[in-house]
């Protein structure tokens, strides 16, 4: 996750199912800590859930552009 922050990447981890949901707090941190920041891991249920995240994150990128 570091080495992939460290490239100025915009990083979002989604967790997806009951296990992923209920994880642990020592997981959800890990995960909290991969995503560029907290708010960046997101977990879903269901595929309505899911759904929605995706499209929120295709709200949040929109604008961001990709540059060498």
């Amino acid at each position: 996750c570091n080495a992939i922050k460290n490239e100025g990447a915009l990083l979002f981890v989604v967790g997806l199912g009951s296990d992923a949901c209920s994880a642990s707090a020592a997981t959800v941190s890990t995960m909290e800590n991969c995503a560029t920041d907290p708010s960046r891991y997101v977990c879903a249920n269901t595929n309505d859930e899911l759904k929605q995240i995706f499209r929120d994150i295709i709200t949040t990128t929109k604008n961001v552009r990709v540059a060498q």
